[in-house]
């Protein structure tokens, strides 16, 4: 085994990655009904999945989160989004949580019924923008 010391100062000069917080499959549920009616768990997962998924990805929000899809894991984070329907209009409140702590204040997404993907869009954008202000894990 090799053992090196380094000369005072030299360990400051030494650079390491600062580790990306992990993001964990969303939750999504209508306040009125406590489930997912407009389908939209699905289709928020995937669109995280394709933006942070681990390995090169064209337009993929590089460098800012890496998505697990998993369940459960200390420290992750976990987009929970509950929504209410009136009409054709949809209105989603948006929070991230850590080991069962909200970690930003919650965050209003609204869309409409017809347009399933302009809405899980904007839920995705809004996540990124909340991880993207969030210290270091």
């Amino acid at each position: 085994m090799i053992l090196d010391t380094y000369a005072a100062g030299a360990q400051d000069s030494i650079v390491l990655p600062t580790p990306l917080p992990q993001l964990l499959r969303p939750r999504m549920s209508n306040t009125a009904s406590g489930d997912d009616d407009l389908g939209l768990e699905e289709r928020l997962r995937s669109a995280l999945r394709d933006r942070y998924e681990p390995g090169v990805r064209v337009g993929a929000e590089k460098g800012s989160a890496v998505f697990v899809d998993a369940d459960q894991l200390s420290r992750a984070l976990r987009p929970v989004v509950q929504y209410t329907v009136t009409g054709e209009s949809v209105r989603a409140t948006l929070r991230l949580r850590r080991d069962g702590q909200d970690v930003i204040t919650p965050i209003t997404v609204e869309g409409v019924k017809s347009d399933p993907g302009g809405l899980v869009a904007r839920l995705a954008q809004a996540i990124g923008a909340a991880i993207s202000k969030l210290p270091a894990p």
